[in-house]
């Protein structure tokens, strides 16, 4: 299946956007380009980023996965984001248990595992950063569920504060060693708490 190219279309270019041919995706509320369309005529809002990958995880890498309350619908839905070892280049952090947030670039291989196993997590507008990242949407309404609040605020979704609230997440080793690359903002702190409390299970296809 080929890969779709998703746009970044102002509201006020969607009609644009639409005359030069571009279809509207309804799960992922987004314009895309369609397979035998010119990519030419849409140049302007293909997505660009500054570097592609900013820094390197270091394994184990892993995949967590926690539950959000909508604090729309007020019902209870899963979200994911990514963790590590250690961050490459870090200096004195780089040993240390690391989660990530805003990811705005997954490696070839990690974006098609997520958009299999986790379509409510994709790439979307955040009005907050003002910029494209991966982010968790409600599996029931579609709201969006956005980075800040689950990794910064106490009891959000990858902010736990007990181990009690750790046992309740699933912590999954994807890779055992090497490196990922990703664009994306590195976390210490709760990620170590995490780390000593959690079962950690490995991948399995």
């Amino acid at each position: 299946m080929p890969e779709i190219t998703f746009l970044e279309v102002p509201f006020n270019e969607k009609s644009e956007a639409k005359s030069r041919g571009a279809k509207w995706h309804a799960e992922k509320r987004k314009w895309f380009i369609p397979e035998d369309a010119d990519k030419t005529k849409f140049e302007k809002w293909i997505p660009e980023y500054e570097s592609e990958f900013t820094l390197r995880a270091i394994a184990p890498f892993y995949l967590i996965v926690a539950t959000e309350i909508c604090y729309k619908c007020s019902n209870p839905s899963k979200v994911i984001t990514f963790g590590a070892a250690g961050c490459e280049g870090e200096d004195e952090n780089e040993s240390v248990p690391v989660k990530f947030e805003y990811i705005a670039v997954l490696p070839y291989r990690l974006k098609n595992f997520v958009e299999t196993n986790y379509p409510k997590y994709y790439l979307d507008w955040s009005n907050t950063t003002e910029s494209f990242y991966y982010i968790n949407h409600c599996e029931h309404c579609g709201t969006v569920l956005g980075d800040f609040f689950m990794h910064h605020e106490p009891d959000g979704a990858f902010f736990p504060q007990s181990p009690e609230d750790v046992k309740e997440m699933e912590v999954i080793e994807l890779k055992g060693d090497g490196f990922v690359k990703l664009n994306a903002e590195p976390s210490w702190g709760i990620m170590g708490f995490i780390m000593e409390c959690a079962t950690v299970e490995k991948y399995q296809p």
